[in-house]
Parts: C-alpha cells; structure tokens; sequence
C-alpha cells in the first residue's frame, strides 16, 4: 500500500513517534541525552522552533512550528540520527522506530493548548511521576519556571496562549485536566526537584560535549558521542 502524502505546508504539528516492536526506544537516561541533543541538532537543519517535548520510553511527543518543507527534513535527521546512536550503543541493528513519524496538525490557539496539556500530562497518565512538572524529559517545568528552560525550546509561543505569563496560568489549565488516579511515583533514574544544565547539554556543532544532569538523586557527568555509560 502506498505511504499516504504528508502535510509539509508551513505550520504547528504535534508530532509523535513509537518504537519498533513496543521496546523501550529510550531505556535509560543517556538515550534521553542523546536524543535532546539530536532534537537540537534537527532545529538547525530545518530550522523549526521546538514549542514543547516529552521524552517518554517507548515513544516521544513534540510541538512543532515548522516552514514550508522543513517537517519532513527535520523529522529524517532526527530519527536517522538517533537511530544510529542508539543501534551502536547497545549493539542492535534494524529499525528502532515502528514508522517514519506521525504528525497532527495544529489548527489555532486552543488546540495548541489541549495538545500541550496532553503532552505535559503523559508521563503522569502513564504513571512515571505525580506531577508534569517532576517529568525531567519534559519541557514543561522549564516552560512554567520551575527550572531552567532548554535553550532550544521556543515555549514563548505556548505561553502567548495563556497572555504571556510564565506560571499560574499554564499550570492550573495543565493541571484541570489532571488524572486524579494514583500514579507510581518519579520516573527512571532521576526524582524531581533536579536541573538539566541544556545549554550546556546540547551541542549545536559536530563537537562532542560534557552532558551534566544534577539532582538530589543522581550526579553524573558523563561525554558521550553515542555511547558509553549513564546514570540511572
């Protein structure tokens, strides 16, 4: 069966992608790592603003403010990439994703807000924190000022949907949908309040970087160009 067209029209998508065969994609936190820095990577190539993340463990979410074209492009060298990063790093071959990417788009102001509170609230639905904000793979604690925000995150377009404050508002909109159902605790390896130091975290050039995460939990530095070791 032919693959149906994508949208490559100029716009906001939410954009998600699942592992290959229901496996952890992301099975310990320096795949987390390496694929934020990889995310960077793919907004310098297609020149997208990243509104949002989620870094789950089969799968992944991103809000995406993309031209004309640049969709397809970015979403190629972001899974290509980190495919590649993490075949070599625990010696596995074959597709790490079940398909190419699957991409909804984003049709005004209060759809973007509905999006973005299901994606802040995934890791609570799926039991891996009681907060959204305690999710570390997560851009949502940075986007409200709970912790520094990932320098590559554009989260100003989000909090234009709530008149630009940076708190009270996009957390009790995020908050009123949230499940009330007991949830199993801190996620893999970290346990909030922690900080990731992104700017840092995150090359924009082919260099390899020392990746720091830091909480009370965990404290490791750890450079990586693809492979090696991990906290967690």
């Amino acid at each position: 069966m032919a693959r149906s067209p994508r949208d490559k029209a100029a716009g906001i998508f939410h954009v998600y992608t699942h592992a290959a065969k229901s496996d952890d994609v992301f099975r310990d936190d320096l795949d987390r790592i390496v694929f934020l820095r990889e995310l960077a990577r793919a907004r310098t190539k297609a020149e997208w603003r990243c509104l949002a993340y989620c870094v789950m463990t089969t799968h992944y979410h991103l809000l995406l403010e993309v031209d004309d074209n640049a969709l397809p492009v970015g979403m190629q060298a972001l899974n290509f990439r980190y495919a590649v990063a993490f075949n070599a790093r625990h010696g596995t071959r074959g597709h790490v994703f079940a398909r190419r990417y699957d991409a909804r788009r984003i049709s005004d102001d209060s759809h973007l807000m509905v999006a973005y509170r299901y994606i802040a609230l995934n890791p609570v639905k799926a039991g891996m924190c009681e907060e959204p904000a305690g999710w570390v793979w997560s851009s949502y604690a940075g986007a409200i000022g709970s912790v520094e925000p990932a320098t590559f995150v554009a989260s100003s377009r989000i909090l234009e949907c709530f008149g630009g404050a940076r708190s009270s508002p996009a957390r009790d909109f995020v908050r009123s949908s949230k499940s009330r159902e007991p949830t199993a605790g801190p996620g893999p390896g970290l346990a909030p309040p922690f900080r990731i130091v992104v700017s840092r975290l995150l090359p924009m050039g082919g260099k390899s970087r020392t990746f720091r995460i830091s909480g009370p939990f965990c404290s490791c530095s750890e450079t990586a160009r693809g492979g090696g070791g991990a906290c967690g």
